[in-house]
């Protein structure tokens, strides 16, 4: 069964994920509500903070703590349209934060540019992103990436020799599930 969204028409209906089926990696349980540090940017969190106990909110809490948009995309695992997103071409020396619980997901230094629509980085901080294998059946792998603070969904991961940096992937993220935080002088 498909969901759809009314929320300013960037968001395209996807069939929900049935985690039952799927095969996690990278990550731990997500039990126990934690408030991790502060860090210097802007009040990010690292996610060795955030694995050690996540957030864990009612559906009611997310939606009153996220837009709509950020709801249907971190907690319904929808994903907005292409080349709508504020961080697509965007430029700037800093970190890339979870929009559900500030997480530091990404460094500007990992960001590349590549024409797919959505924001691309090359690598993920330490421990910061859990992959889950999303592939049905026997066609081709889809590995989806999720916040290791909250279990928000962020997008999904390709790998090829054409994509730069030591693992040759291209981390597919949707802006509207992250924040930036200038690097402060």
């Amino acid at each position: 069964m498909s969901r759809s969204t009314q929320s300013r028409g960037i968001l395209r209906e996807v069939q929900p994920i049935n985690n039952s089926n799927t095969n996690v990696q990278n990550s731990g349980p997500v039990k126990a509500r934690s408030k991790a540090k502060s860090g210097k940017n802007g009040g990010s969190k690292c996610a060795k903070h955030a694995q050690a106990g996540a957030f864990e909110l009612s559906n009611e809490e997310w939606k009153s703590k996220l837009t709509a948009e950020e709801y249907a995309v971190l907690r319904e695992g929808r994903t907005e349209d292409a080349n709508t997103g504020k961080y697509v071409a965007h430029v700037g020396n800093g970190m890339y934060m979870c929009a559900g619980c500030g997480v530091d997901l990404y460094e500007s230094t990992h960001k590349f540019e590549y024409a797919c629509g959505w924001p691309a980085f090359h690598s993920n901080r330490v421990n910061a992103v859990k992959r889950v294998d999303v592939s049905k059946g026997n066609g081709p792998k889809k590995v989806e990436i999720r916040c290791t603070g909250c279990d928000g969904h962020l997008g999904h991961v390709f790998q090829s020799k054409r994509y730069p940096g030591p693992n040759n992937e291209r981390h597919c993220v949707n802006s509207v599930a992250l924040r930036f935080a200038p690097l402060s002088e």
